[in-house]
């Protein structure tokens, strides 16, 4: 129990509220009767006014209670300062509209303070869901390091420098110390992600930075995700916040680990900052997604009056033809690394069964040292070709024109198949001009496009089918009948983000006959530069978006916060190589300085300049 006259110390704790007219009048005063109704009385409240309606105003003109001063700001950074310019109190806190105080909070903290000298308290939140009001305690505000016995950390403990960006959680949960402020010279920036900046240089000099593991600050959920909405006009403020933030932690450390983590860092505020918008959004993608279904339906020619609903269905009346095809399979291997090793491998289970039923191309850039790995086999049913680098599609295309066998397997020279690939792939050379096989990353998709397509009689139901092939497929999941692709001439394009997609679509526009295979397992595992894996990545973001971005300026030329919407989305593609290192050992660090701090809206020198970096992007 701490004492009496602590209780009753003067000037302990001053409160900073701005207030702005993006407050609402219930805000307001729910948040004055939090502060006024607190337990621990000796408290100064600073309301700072940023442009405040007449609302506010006659709420703040009705308050009597001494302990509140008034002043005047431009905007609600500078608020902030003038708070902590005029506060009296030896502890600050930051306050808001959008949560507020539990009532025994400042009395919690003075008792934890006690005779320390904290430069910083944090504490956790009682985070509740807007619908049901139900409270769900979170306390992943408490990092692991902070222990009964060290509950004190500082600047210069490596486990404050491990988890250094892990303790972004608001500012409503953390009381200052005026004179560790000051004596820092630290101060709010104009502009969104205040808060941000001024954090991270507090915790680049704290010396006493205590959690205390109380709920003292409520609030809700959604409004924690995102408090200030990202749009066009102050975008690129956001956007600066994150370049600021980068010098000011390359000026004041040197730790390797903090600013190795600081690129991550700046990933997940993107994403927290966009991803909301990016979900509006979602509604637009699907209606012209809509309109692509609507054009496929045209030119399959569906008769009037057929109820489809944006269905389309193949094999509706076709039963199943039975096994009257030669059970032969061309396997394609796509040498687009040096994963020489894993391709004799790969090239001798797929011979093994001993019989003409088989045959491997090797299609390569590197033909010199393929043709020789396939002359020390001394295998016939080996064939090669040559692709030039970056010709994507020329690597398919050319296997298609070379394959003898009625079906073909596309695989890449890195992938680890399973050892029954052919077993399980011969069961299903029944005359189907495609069969779809499982995919090992996404199961639950693969379960429910086929139940759909079961439901339908044998009917596909396009935007599922869509969603799948886009979404977490790759080549490797299809067994395609040859002469079905040969007889409508069906080839790939050179374009690594469209060609999947544009050979599909003409695909589909041919009525295959379509069939599902076993859920086996026939690629153990795909090497994560494959082509294929860069399409899950690339294909999935970057090519869906910009084909609708095209289409969707076309007729809506007005959206509000489409360009935002789409520079984060490309900010984020072009981070996701360095996620996954796809980029060039010596090329790392250029390319994060430029993605990160140099990024061009205007133009498309990032997008090129990203392909430049990506050998396995431009040599597929």
């Amino acid at each position: 129990m701490f004492q009496e006259n602590f209780l009753m110390a003067e000037n302990l704790f001053s409160i900073i509220l701005p207030l702005s007219e993006n407050d609402n009048e219930k805000d307001v005063k729910n948040t004055l009767k939090s502060l006024l109704g607190q337990y621990f009385k000796d408290i100064e409240i600073l309301i700072i006014k940023v442009n405040i309606p007449e609302e506010i105003k006659s709420i703040l003109d009705s308050q009597e209670d001494e302990r509140i001063k008034y002043f005047e700001a431009e905007d609600i950074s500078s608020a902030k300062n003038i708070g902590v310019e005029n506060a009296s109190g030896k502890y600050l806190y930051f306050a808001d509209t959008k949560g507020s105080l539990i009532r025994r909070s400042f009395r919690t903290l003075a008792a934890a303070i006690g005779e320390e000298e904290f430069d910083i308290i944090t504490f956790g939140a009682l985070i509740y869901d807007k619908e049901t009001e139900l409270e769900n305690p979170d306390f992943n505000y408490n990092p692991s390091f902070f222990s009964e016995k060290n509950n004190v950390v500082s600047h210069n403990d490596e486990e404050l420098k491990k988890n250094f960006y892990n303790l972004d959680y608001p500012i409503e949960c953390r009381l200052f110390k005026k004179d560790f402020i000051v004596k820092n010279n630290l101060s709010f920036d104009v502009g969104i992600s205040d808060d941000l900046r001024f954090w991270y240089n507090c915790l680049l000099c704290v010396d006493k930075l205590t959690f205390l593991p109380e709920w003292l600050y409520r609030v809700c959920k959604e409004t924690l995700v995102l408090k200030t909405k990202i749009t066009d006009k102050n975008s690129q403020e956001f956007f600066d916040a994150l370049g600021n933030l980068e010098k000011d932690v390359k000026a004041k450390t040197d730790d390797e680990q903090i600013i190795k983590d600081l690129y991550t860092y700046k990933i997940k505020l993107v994403r927290s900052a966009f991803d909301p918008s990016l979900q509006n959004f979602s509604t637009e993608t699907k209606k012209i997604i809509t309109t692509n279904i609507n054009k496929i339906k045209t030119s399959l020619s569906v008769s009037e009056g057929t109820s489809l609903n944006n269905e389309i269905f193949f094999n509706t009346i076709e039963q199943q033809q039975k096994q009257i095809d030669k059970s032969d399979i061309t396997f394609v291997i796509s040498v687009r690394d040096r994963s020489y090793n894993q391709l004799k491998n790969t090239v001798e289970l797929l011979l093994n069964n001993n019989n003409s039923d088989t045959e491997v191309i090797l299609i390569t850039d590197d033909y010199e040292n393929i043709f020789e790995f396939g002359n020390k086999n001394n295998e016939t049913r080996i064939k090669f070709s040559y692709a030039n680098k970056g010709e994507y599609g020329t690597f398919k295309n050319t296997a298609i024109k070379l394959a003898k066998k009625n079906y073909i397997y596309f695989l890449n020279s890195g992938d680890i198949v399973s050892e029954d690939i052919f077993k399980t792939l011969q069961g299903y050379t029944n005359g189907y001009d495609l069969t779809i096989f499982s995919n090992a990353e996404c199961p639950e998709k693969f379960k429910t496009l086929k139940e759909n397509f079961t439901e339908k009689k044998n009917g596909l139901f396009i935007e599922n089918l869509f969603d799948f092939l886009s979404n977490d497929n790759t080549s490797q999941n299809f067994l395609f009948k040859t002469d079905f692709l040969k007889r409508n001439k069906l080839s790939f394009t050179n374009n690594i983000f469209l060609s999947d997609a544009e050979f599909f679509i003409k695909f589909f526009s041919c009525r295959p006959r379509i069939q599902f295979g076993s859920d086996n397992k026939i690629i153990e595992k795909t090497k994560l530069k494959s082509p294929e894996k860069l399409k899950l990545i690339y294909y999935e973001n970057l090519s869906k978006i910009t084909r609708i971005t095209q289409k969707f300026l076309e007729k809506n030329n007005s959206f509000k916060g489409f360009k935002t919407l789409f520079n984060s989305y490309k900010l984020l593609l072009l981070a996701y190589p360095l996620e996954f290192g796809l980029i060039d050992d010596n090329k790392v660090e250029q390319y994060k300085s430029y993605v990160l701090s140099e990024f061009d809206f205007s133009n498309n020198d990032v997008l090129n300049f990203a392909l430049k970096c990506l050998p396995a992007l431009t040599t597929d």
